[in-house]
């Protein structure tokens, strides 16, 4: 547990816990070249900001909840990656120096979020990767991909989602969006392999450069317009 501030004078050279139970920063967090390195087999609490420079990263395996307050804004050097048996409660934004951010375990949204990577991958990795809350999730990739391999909206729909820039785009599964609807700009290649649904006038629109595809079982049940163009 760390009731303190982290690296706010100097910053630290890094944080690496092997193993824990559970893993509070009830403070911000200011960090260099050797990133954060969490592994918890009970809750992970990030309650402040935290910044890192360099090369630096932050890599969590949590067993319990990862929560990230909406206080929690991650501005980091390096990638973002999250994996474990546990859940995460995401009401920060992330943003990475052209690295990807994943996560591998559901994701329940608790404000609107913004993943910025400017140019790395934003995966929802996994069929366990889903997300729902609602909530507007705001996604800007740049050169990056985009891809959620698991529904999008389940047991609680998105209130949108944005995708304001990528290169590929695709979602493997089913998505469940409400009144703010979704938003795609993609350079490259959009895949659409499972339903989608909008409700209180969810409108869906799609920028692509490369090949659309709507798939068979991808059928699109919308409370608002379909608009598609290319950039």
């Amino acid at each position: 547990r760390f009731d303190g501030a982290i690296g706010t004078t100097t910053r630290i050279g890094g944080l690496h816990v092997t193993s824990s139970k559970d893993v509070l920063f009830a403070n911000s967090v200011k960090a260099d070249g050797g990133g954060i390195d969490l592994t918890a087999s009970g809750a992970v609490d990030f309650n402040q900001a935290v910044n890192l420079i360099g090369a630096s990263g932050v890599k969590i395996s949590n067993g319990g909840l990862l929560t990230i307050a909406s206080a929690a804004d991650f501005s980091l050097g390096g990638p973002f990656a999250q994996s474990g048996a546990g859940t995460v409660d995401l009401g920060g934004d992330i943003t990475t120096s052209n690295d990807a951010i994943s996560f591998a375990s559901p994701v329940a949204l608790k404000n609107d979020v913004s993943l910025t990577s400017t140019g790395g991958d934003v995966h929802f990795n996994g069929a366990s990767s889903t997300i729902s809350g609602d909530y507007l999730l705001t996604i800007a990739a740049g050169a990056g991909d985009v891809t959620f391999d698991a529904a999008v909206g389940v047991g609680t729909p998105l209130s949108g989602l944005t995708v304001v820039s990528s290169h590929d785009l695709s979602f493997a599964d089913a998505m469940h969006l409400d009144d703010q609807g979704l938003s795609l700009k993609a350079t490259g290649n959009v895949a659409f392999n499972a339903a989608v649904t909008t409700t209180n006038g969810g409108s869906m629109t799609v920028t692509n450069t490369g090949v659309l595809t709507i798939a068979d079982a991808a059928n699109l049940d919308l409370d608002g317009d379909f608009l598609q163009n290319g950039l």
